[in-house]
């Protein structure tokens, strides 16, 4: 008998365009160029815009304060400049608002009238106070016990770590415990390999075209028999009654 599950957060509770991305970026990028023209006018955006693209690679793996950090020291700057820019792009982060699932709504009511304990396992660059603070404004934030995110812990899925805290955080056994999320290695392949009950969601798969960084990232196969793969999140209900 299930227990807990543990959602993926992007294009599986919620979701992204590649407007509303670059939107985020450009908005992070003018919070830190607003305090770094302070202590050096020759910086303009483009140099602060370039330096955070760079680092595109490590933004799911890295906290905020260690990102300004880099570009802080990367700019010749003082350290003081971390602790003035950190609030300010964290809030403006938070600003952007995602399209929501329209099934979370119904689905996360429903788990918690059964008793089901509800977290969040996420690749993202949003720390944990972050993510509550947008599912506060979006109306989810009242039915997640847990969050486990990458940024914050430094490693991110596949990596069975990031799953082993979830569970931990959930206080449940971890095969007592099923993971939902739309990528086949990260989410399906990843938690299998941590002991929980893999699920694979496609219902919002057909938004990647709208996103450039999942725009190729559709894979469709005969999936192995341990894999349970649903096109709504209604299905899980099965799971748990």
């Amino acid at each position: 008998m299930y227990e807990a599950v543990s959602f993926d957060l992007w294009f599986t509770l919620i979701y992204e365009d590649n407007k509303m991305l670059e939107d985020v970026w450009r908005s992070r990028v003018a919070a830190i160029h607003s305090v770094v023209k302070t202590y050096r006018e020759d910086i303009t955006f483009d140099d602060v815009y370039r330096m955070y693209y760079e680092m595109r690679h490590i933004l799911m793996t890295t906290h905020p304060r260690k990102l300004i950090e880099y570009i802080v020291v990367g700019l010749g700057l003082d350290r003081e400049a971390i602790d003035k820019i950190l609030p300010i792009y964290k809030n403006i982060s938070i600003s952007i608002k995602p399209h929501v699932n329209k099934e979370a709504f119904h689905i996360l009511p429903k788990l918690k009238e059964l008793g089901v304990k509800i977290g969040l396992t996420t690749n993202t660059s949003f720390t944990e106070d972050m993510i509550r603070k947008l599912l506060r404004d979006i109306g989810l934030n009242e039915y997640i016990d847990a969050i486990a995110s990458s940024s914050d812990l430094g490693v991110s899925k596949p990596d069975k770590r990031i799953f082993k805290e979830i569970v931990s955080r959930l206080g449940v056994d971890e095969e007592k415990v099923v993971h939902v999320g739309d990528k086949y290695i990260y989410d399906a392949v990843g938690s299998y390999l941590a002991g929980l009950r893999p699920v694979l969601y496609r219902g919002l798969w057909p938004m990647y075209q709208y996103y450039r960084d999942f725009s190729m990232d559709v894979v469709e196969f005969n999936y192995p028999p341990n894999i349970l793969v649903i096109d709504s999140l209604e299905e899980l209900l099965k799971l748990f009654r």
